[in-house]
């Protein structure tokens, strides 16, 4: 089981068993307006389901949908130029023309989220370990762990793009993001 540790402590187990204490025992989740409490494998399932990164190279995938080779530490370290942006996605994202995205593995962490969550939690490197607890820390860091679905998913939406896009934040694609939730 891996471990994702805050202040000394280890909050979350990556094991999908939900939330678990210091010494890895099983907490309670008291669920809000009736609603599951989801657990961090299921968290973590969502994000990639919206990120199109759940098949199995999903923590080698780049933005556009290449495929990176080494994962020792994240792409743009390493030489990845990235993949230009059209000027209305630049405009969306409050960048400039020309801007490029290097949005890179399972959770499609950009340079700056990347560098952020690998110094939060310590990380070496971009194994799917790695990629995992850096997803782990950014949703501790967002307040979507032991709280409602709804919760969640509004919380995840503050650092995951793809929960806004209308395919997954209404119908019958909002339904599938909760369904891996519950």
């Amino acid at each position: 089981m891996i471990e994702l540790i805050v202040a000394g402590v280890a909050l979350w187990g990556l094991s999908g068993r939900g939330p678990v204490g210091a010494q890895g025992a099983a907490v309670a989740s008291e669920p809000g307006a009736g609603q599951p409490v989801p657990s961090l494998d299921q968290l973590l399932s969502a994000i990639r389901l919206v990120e199109g990164t759940s098949g199995a190279d999903g923590y080698r995938t780049l933005y556009g949908g290449q495929l990176w080779e080494d994962l020792s530490d994240h792409p743009y370290k390493l030489g990845w130029e990235g993949v230009p942006l059209s000027d209305a996605q630049c405009a969306r994202a409050g960048r400039s023309s020309g801007c490029r995205s290097w949005a890179a593995g399972a959770y499609q962490f950009n340079k700056a989220t990347w560098d952020d969550a690998a110094a939060g939690a310590g990380l070496v490197d971009f194994s799917p370990e790695s990629q995992d607890q850096a997803a782990a820390w950014l949703l501790a860091k967002a307040g979507a762990l032991g709280v409602p679905a709804a919760d969640a998913v509004r919380a995840m939406a503050t650092r995951w793009d793809g929960f806004n896009a209308p395919r997954w934040s209404a119908g019958a694609g909002l339904d599938r993001v909760m369904g891996v939730l519950a």
